[in-house]
């Protein structure tokens, strides 16, 4: 996660040259009027669920929360999505393995790796909101990244899918200090597209995932057995 920090610039010019800045203020106001307007206006954005045979509802209630600290939402969302596999550990555990100070957050592939140094799979999703639903469904909370600003402000953030509701078209999170967040679809899949819609599940070592792509299954089984030799891999998905 990161913070946002505002700029004041004064043009020369006098009032007519502060009047610019703020007319661009305004027609940047309107404009993002329009896309919310446009936003509000779609239709639900969670796939059908019950044509993809998945419940009406999911909320993994006893998946674990750890508040991040500042910029630090990369160990608190691989903890609980470790926490939630059987693995013992805390975010402090893992700050310094995954944690980069100078960019302030943490790289997929910090994640990734610290995942398999616990023994455990780590499953990255085909980028599909179908797939990461079929996740939950299964009793798997998802890690998910997501871009929540825009421009010089990013806004990465990681956070942890828990749940929906598909007749609300909503999305639950534990996500930085929010022990339960709910947001509707539409945002939540705005941010995730920002991300590319990168995802990962963490699974106990012999444990499929839902809907298992086979390519991606052999690659975290590989990444897996390369750092644990002894360690049973996962059946091939049928």
């Amino acid at each position: 996660a990161s913070s946002t920090s505002s700029r004041s610039s004064r043009e020369p010019g006098g009032q007519a040259g502060l009047m610019r800045p703020a007319r661009a203020a305004r027609a940047v106001a309107c404009a993002a009027a329009l896309v919310l307007a446009g936003c509000a206006a779609r239709g639900p954005q969670l796939p059908p669920v019950a044509a993809a045979g998945l419940p009406a509802s999911v909320e993994l209630e006893s998946t674990p929360f750890f508040p991040q600290q500042d910029y630090q939402c990369g160990p608190a969302a691989l903890a609980t999505v470790l926490v939630a596999s059987g693995a013992q550990v805390s975010p402090d555990d893992l700050v310094a393995e995954v944690y980069l100070p100078g960019r302030k957050g943490s790289l997929q592939a910090e994640l990734i790796a610290a995942t398999r140094s616990r023994g455990r799979l780590p499953y990255v999703l085909p980028p599909a909101f179908d797939d990461l639903l079929a996740q939950l469904a299964a009793g798997h909370p998802v890690l998910v990244l997501q871009k929540t600003g825009a421009g010089p402000w990013p806004g990465w953030h990681y956070a942890v899918v828990i749940g929906y509701d598909a007749s609300r078209d909503r999305v639950l999170l534990r996500s930085g200090t929010e022990p339960r967040l709910e947001m509707s679809a539409t945002r939540f899949r705005a941010t995730w597209d920002r991300a590319d819609r990168w995802a990962m599940t963490v699974l106990e070592p012999g444990q499929v995932p839902a809907r298992a792509d086979f390519g991606r299954t052999m690659e975290a089984a590989a990444g897996l057995e390369a750092v644990h030799p002894a360690r049973e891999l996962p059946a091939d998905p049928e």
